[in-house]
């Protein structure tokens, strides 16, 4: 990731000169690697401008494979910014194209794509109905890392909608232990933050506070910028529970910056628990601390943001929380 931001006014280039010269087989071969690093990296408008582009070239017929995986960057990019039902074409697409070509590996990266949308837009059925396939794939294939996620969403459906947290656990214990083994850290902290919103449900705030430590700690190491804003919400709806209100308000606003700074939107789930919470943060501030707050956020950076947050959570564990039965939807960077 770090040589490719590197390399990134290169990348541009090429891909301009793919669309100028209406070279779709380059282009698309090239976005299709390059995915990855805009939806982790914070480039989601570029790299939808970029997709949009060379997908409106005339093609070959003979291109299912680059086309698809076009189609699947496309799709998360378009979720990631809150157009789920463009992203939702895009996949169904994508999905169409893979197994066409027979391309049964690559079919459950697909699907698991399309499963991640249905869950964001509360789709349940749907949802696990595209993960459960795409796990299966994953599995048949040998391809753990789509497995990987796909338990890790699988989890959190367990926990956000049949509030089974022992079931939501198991299958997030799976799915760590598989990252592990891939020793991708920026999956690994994903994984935690859903643990820890676990953790806090059932009470166990110690837990769930060291857990977020580990998560922020190792999104700090790699950089991350999609996943970061829900980690910074998780925190301050910690703090805001313990009535730490203003740290709550000035991490929350942050992460609404960092949101906008990207492109990026928070999911439906999250936002609405969020929104529970907040207008009280305001009414115990009053509304030029509030505001003094929140304009502190919105200056932070990812890594002051993030800084601030391990900080807060150090400075005094909360051990008596309040909170009602909550999901583990706070993952933005899945």
């Amino acid at each position: 990731m770090d040589r490719l931001e590197r390399e990134l006014d290169n990348l541009r280039a090429a891909l301009g000169w793919a669309t100028d010269h209406g070279d779709a087989d380059s282009g698309l071969r090239l976005a299709a690697a390059l995915w990855h690093f805009w939806y982790v990296r914070g480039h989601a408008t570029e790299g939808r401008a970029h997709l949009a582009a060379l997908l409106a070239l005339p093609r070959s017929a003979a291109l299912p494979a680059p086309l698809a995986g076009a189609l699947l960057g496309a799709g998360q990019l378009a979720m990631t910014q809150g157009d789920h039902a463009v992203a939702q074409a895009y996949l169904t697409e994508s999905v169409a194209l893979y197994r066409g070509a027979g391309d049964r590996r690559d079919t459950a990266a697909a699907l698991l794509a399309a499963g991640f949308v249905a869950r964001v837009r509360e789709e349940y059925a749907a949802a696990s109905r595209l993960l459960d396939e795409a796990l299966a794939l994953a599995r048949a294939t040998d391809y753990p890392f789509v497995a990987a996620a796909g338990l890790h969403h699988l989890g959190m459906i367990e926990a956000d909608v049949q509030h089974d947290h022992a079931k939501a656990r198991r299958r997030l214990d799976e799915s760590l232990a598989l990252y592990r083994t891939l020793e991708l850290p920026r999956f690994i902290a994903l994984v935690l933050l859903s643990l820890a919103d676990i953790a806090s449900a059932e009470g166990d705030h110690v837990a769930g506070r060291e857990l977020l430590q580990q998560c922020l700690t190792l999104m700090g190491q790699v950089q991350e910028k999609l996943g970061l804003p829900g980690a910074l919400d998780a925190v301050a709806e910690m703090l805001a529970a313990a009535g730490r209100v203003e740290p709550a308000a000035m991490l929350a606003s942050a992460a609404d910056q960092l949101r906008r700074t990207s492109g990026t939107h928070a999911w439906p789930v999250p936002a609405r628990r969020r929104a529970a919470w907040l207008p009280t943060a305001r009414d115990i501030l009053g509304g030029g601390a509030y505001a003094a707050a929140c304009a502190e956020g919105e200056a932070m950076t990812c890594e002051q943001a993030m800084t601030r947050a391990l900080s807060e959570l150090a400075a005094r564990g909360p051990s008596r929380l309040e909170s009602g039965p909550r999901g583990s939807e706070v993952a933005d960077g899945l």
